[in-house]
């Protein structure tokens, strides 16, 4: 009884209801299936966390696996690529809600047919259930218990035969829809819902629930894919309605399809499929470059190359020609100091010999470069030569120039009488200030030292010096031109003293020996090419360099005999002042010697320029004191002008004429 008691207040299923849970069944979603590796991963996390009951150590972090991914910060996707996603996703949703829409109408017009006679109400039972087609589904204002009858499973499950679409969509219009978030439904299924209300308004719904016919217009299908055009579709259902443009308007027939649809045709890229043999073809691996010199000499080389900016026949020409035009010495000493050694040129020649064409192709740019400049015939003798022949010209004209410069100091200290006259008035001053003297006093010449000193002896007003006094006394006394253009400094040049003061004989007899070697070895290195290279290359290197060689042993010669004159000449000139070396030294050092002779002629020749241009300025004033006398002693008589004169008339007349 209570059993029976239960299933009557069970509440009734209408039919109304029936059709609308099949409605709702045909249209909503199914959720989504869970992937049961995702379930295995949580079973497995939550198993791996130890449990209430589990004794944890304080302080330490307990390992979670799998590891948890972190979550970059930031945007995921850009503005556009957002705003495309959502063109993209409505566009989704309109094509998914048309094809709704036509399959819910054919599935009407399906149904129609096959339950044209099943779903007809007979008897009493009919009268209650189903009483009339305008009653077909009842909206909740008329009651919950009218019109419900106590129906088994297996009548609710039978479906009408013919539905009322009118009446139906006055139902759905009065019902009240779910919401989307209810807690049966999936994420999923809330997700579609909301793309779905979204995109399409309430106006469409209506519609798309009461589509009763096929569109009046048949499909057209194109002869390929076209570019769509999103629009809003207006179907109408209703003829009657004459009020609108669409109901009315005609479309014209397109004449040329094809032209349309090449302008308007869809850009499908069509990714091209490679052969089956090349999905088995191996790929060749990327042959490593051949290197065969050490790294540090590897770069030093391609340093090299890439500061040249020649090509090889350039060098070649020059080191064959000795033409330094387009190749200069410097570029060409360079290449003679990286050039190949014998132990790397054997690799080298040893790689060229033992390969294929195309592993020597291989081979780095350093090696390839050192092997074409091995090519070239005699090469390391050849430059050799020619960095030689520059290093010589350079070698021999320095040393000749500071031979040349001690030598025209030394010719100004032993003949020039300015100097005479100055070292004379220097001891005779010396003299009368040691007068008196039995140490110092009577002296018939002087140390040399004392020269660079006498500018510390002050006067006893400390106005001036005694190098002062002795340019003073000489400019006046001595020098008839003084304070004029034709007076001449005395001593030698201070420039040139200091210059022959850093001039070492043993420097220069060095530097000439070893010119006198390498000579040597350019004479072997040259008969070597003579006879080791052939005939074609033999010109114009052996005419160049032969020519070389005698005027090189010439100019060898010369300076070794002008080094032996200068050198007794600086020995004369020291014993010609009594100067004895150094304590220490065994003899005159030339850079102790003009030393001394450098700082005495810088401080006379600082004085004697002052001191002339006093020396003109008093002269000046002189002349013009002298003219200014003359002019002063000179007398000028004035006499007065008779008026009756014949001179004066006429002087008045023409002043009478020009006033006129």
């Amino acid at each position: 009884m209570q059993r029976l008691s239960l299933e009557s207040t069970k509440p009734s299923v209408t039919s109304a209801e029936a059709a609308f849970d099949a409605f709702k069944a045909f249209f909503t979603p199914k959720p989504l299936k869970k992937d049961p590796a995702e379930k295995v991963d949580l079973e497995a996390s939550e198993a791996s966390t130890p449990g209430d009951g589990e004794e944890r150590t304080p302080g330490r972090l307990q390992a979670v696996w799998p590891p948890l991914k972190e979550e970059k910060v930031g945007l995921k996707y850009t503005e556009a690529e957002h705003q495309a996603a959502l063109l993209q996703l409505k566009r989704e949703c309109k094509e998914e809600l048309e094809k709704l829409q036509e399959d819910f109408g054919l599935e009407l017009s399906r149904l129609r047919v096959e339950n044209q006679d099943s779903c007809r109400p007979s008897g009493r039972a009919a009268d209650q259930t189903l009483p009339d087609r305008e009653t077909f589904v009842k909206t909740p204002e008329d009651g919950d218990g009218t019109g419900r009858s106590c129906t088994s499973p297996q009548q609710q499950k039978v479906t009408p035969k013919k539905l009322d679409l009118a009446s139906i969509s006055l139902s759905l219009s009065a019902i009240k829809w779910p919401s989307t978030s209810t807690s049966t439904s999936t994420s999923s299924s809330s997700s579609f819902h909301t793309r779905l209300s979204s995109s399409t308004t309430s106006s469409s719904l209506s519609g798309a629930l009461t589509v009763d016919k096929p569109p009046r217009k048949p499909a057209v299908e194109p002869s390929r894919p076209m570019r769509p055009l999103y629009w809003t579709r207006i179907q109408i259902q209703d003829n009657n309605n004459n009020n609108t443009l669409w109901n009315v308007l005609e479309e014209p027939d397109i004449i040329n399809t094809s032209e349309f649809e090449d302008l308007f045709a869809k850009t499908t890229t069509q990714t091209k499929k490679k052969p089956l043999s090349e999905a088995y073809e191996k790929k060749a691996k990327a042959r490593k470059i051949v290197k065969l010199l050490d790294g540090k000499r590897s770069q030093a080389v391609g340093i090299l190359i890439s500061s040249l900016h020649l090509e090889m026949k350039d060098i070649q020409q020059a080191i064959l020609t000795v033409n330094h035009s387009v190749v200069d010495v410097e570029t060409i000493e360079a290449l003679y100091e990286n050039r190949a050694q014998p132990e790397e040129l054997e690799k080298i020649k040893k790689h060229y010999e033992m390969s294929a064409e195309e592993d020597v192709k291989l081979l780095d740019k350093p090696e390839q470069f050192l092997y074409e400049l091995s090519q070239i015939p005699n090469f390391s003798d050849r430059a050799h030569c020619v960095i030689f022949q520059s290093a010589f010209v350079d070698g021999i004209a320095s040393v000749q120039r500071k031979l040349k410069t001690v030598s025209s100091v030394c010719e100004a200290l032993l003949e020039s009488d300015g100097v005479r006259r100055v070292v004379g008035l220097v001891l005779a001053l010396g003299n009368h200030m040691n007068g008196g003297s039995r140490v110092r006093g009577q002296a018939d010449g002087f140390g040399l030292e004392i020269l660079p000193k006498l500018k510390d002896v002050k006067s006893r007003d400390n106005r001036i010096s005694l190098v002062d006094y002795v340019v003073s006394y000489y400019l006046h006394n001595v020098d008839k031109n003084a304070g004029t253009d034709k007076s001449v400094f005395p001593l030698p040049e201070p420039q040139d003293a200091f210059l022959a003061a850093q001039v070492k004989f043993d420097d220069l007899n060095r530097d000439l020996r070893q010119l006198g070697r390498d000579l040597t070895r350019c004479e072997k290195d040259l008969q070597k090419v003579c006879s080791d290279s052939p005939e074609e290359h033999l010109q114009p290197f052996k005419d160049k360099m032969e020519a070389f060689v005698l005027s090189a042993r010439k100019e060898h010669a010369e300076a070794s005999y002008q080094l032996m004159t200068v050198q007794k000449s600086f020995q004369d000139l020291s014993l010609y002042f009594g100067l004895k070396p150094k304590t220490g030294e065994k003899d005159v050092t030339a850079g102790h010697f003009f030393m001394l002779w450098f700082e005495f002629c810088a401080d006379f020749k600082t004085r004697w320029k002052r001191e002339n241009k006093n020396i003109s300025k008093e002269r000046l004033k002189e002349a013009q004191l002298s003219v200014k006398r003359i002019t002063a002693e000179k007398k000028v008589e004035t006499r007065k002008i008779n008026p009756n004169s014949l001179k004066e008339r006429l002087r008045q007349k023409e002043a009478n004429m020009s006033s006129l």
